[in-house]
């Protein structure tokens, strides 16, 4: 892996200045723009050294920090993607970016700045309980700046704490469009739906050419059913950010309750092919799949979702299912069961092995699942036990009571 240092030396005009330069004077002319807080250059580095190396982390990790900084929503957009790797054959490799953030913080221990890259730096690599050590120390050092309680709420673990912060920031910041964006998905986290709305169309008065947040007015509408203002929100976050997985992923879902499978489908495609190293992809459009009834497309995505995540349950479940379709009947418990260990309380998992329990001949095992299930979700087993009932006559599994409880009653 390159050292970092070694790559803004090529790279950035900021570090290397005129002549040949030494990676020490390169790590001091980085750390005084961060410690001035000149944004402004460090974006202008950044974007120099990303034209040179488009799909550098570390590059985008600067561009993207800086862009946030600054309210830059195209540039953090931009930046994000490649962080993310969107149309990446493979996850990007983000060591190098808790590497230097950590001689950053060394170096400059009593910069507030400093520990907010750092947060940041540490959440974008998935070192959260770092990044949470990181936040705390940048409000300490800097509590009237607004970007320290912007980062020491992206690494709470309560989201009620979170909002407290968030609402510090914006005392800090009143216009800071971001905060707006993350105390609204915090509230709705909670389940404080009017107060995350009402976030969200204060961001979209600030940043309107911010993609998220119709992102989440699309999810909050998709939660209470209303499809169309659902897809209409996911339409306007595709055509702000077309790269983006988000607005696809919930048109998709929408389409899907539409009972618009094709037109889902495609949709799930182009989320295949803007993360085709993501499991979460395939799993999605195995499930669209299974909808459709192509059993062995299903089975063809959840098996490529399990080999990039063999802990996805529910590729286990959609491949579980289509291996009963498929009458494959040994297959098919043994994958349901791995669901199970996984999310040992699904109701749709226990339906599903329940039923192909029956159709084994297993009647014991066969009632026990499905009584499981009807003592966890009555409404949904029933409409599944109804499907089956003749399946479930013929098995000599009729009738089925919940766990716990007699058939006389």
């Amino acid at each position: 892996m390159r050292k970092p240092l070694v790559i803004l030396v090529l790279a950035v005009p900021l570090l290397s200045g005129c002549g040949k330069m030494s990676e020490g004077r390169g790590e001091a002319r980085l750390d005084h723009a961060i410690g001035e807080g000149d944004w402004q250059r460090i974006r202008e580095t950044a974007n120099t050294g990303q034209a040179r190396y488009p799909n550098d982390p570390f590059m985008a990790f600067l561009r993207w920090e800086a862009s946030w900084h600054l309210g830059d929503v195209q540039g953090t957009v931009a930046a994000g993607h490649v962080l993310v790797g969107t149309r990446q054959p493979k996850r990007p490799d983000l060591r190098v970016i808790p590497q230097w953030v950590a001689g950053l913080t060394k170096r400059n221990p009593d910069s507030a700045r400093a520990w907010q890259v750092a947060a940041d730096g540490y959440r974008w690599s998935g070192q959260y309980d770092e990044a949470e050590k990181a936040a705390k120390e940048a409000v300490r050092l800097g509590p009237e700046d607004w970007a320290s309680w912007a980062v020491r709420g992206m690494t709470e673990k309560d989201q009620g704490a979170a909002v407290k912060d968030f609402t510090r920031g914006l005392s800090c910041k009143p216009a800071a469009a971001y905060l707006y964006g993350a105390r609204a998905r915090a509230y709705l986290a909670l389940g404080e739906v009017d107060q995350g709305v009402a976030d969200v169309n204060r961001e979209i008065e600030l940043a309107p050419r911010a993609p998220s947040p119709h992102g989440d007015l699309a999810q909050v509408y998709l939660g209470r059913r209303q499809l169309d203002r659902a897809l209409a929100e996911a339409n306007r976050e595709i055509g702000l950010d077309p790269d983006g997985d988000g607005g696809y992923s919930v048109r998709s879902c929408a389409l899907c309750a539409l009972g618009d499978f094709k037109s889902a489908l495609r949709d799930a495609n182009k989320f295949v092919e803007l993360l085709p190293w993501d499991f979460a992809g395939f799993d999605y459009r195995a499930e669209i799949y299974a909808g459709l009834g192509d059993w062995e497309q299903a089975m063809r995505d959840a098996n490529r979702a399990i080999d990039l995540d063999d802990r996805d349950w529910n590729a286990y479940l959609i491949r579980g299912e289509a291996y009963r379709k498929m009458h494959d009947l040994t297959h098919a418990v043994s994958d349901l069961t791995c669901c199970l260990e996984l999310v040992p309380e699904y109701v749709r998992a226990y339906c599903a092995r329940g039923l192909a329990r029956a159709e084994q001949g297993e009647r014991e095992a066969a009632q026990n699942d499905l009584g499981r299930a009807l003592a966890l979700s009555p409404e949904y087993t029933r409409a599944i036990l109804k499907q089956n009932q003749k399946t479930l006559e013929s098995e000599h599994v009729w009738p089925v009571v919940p766990v716990g409880a007699s058939k006389g009653k």
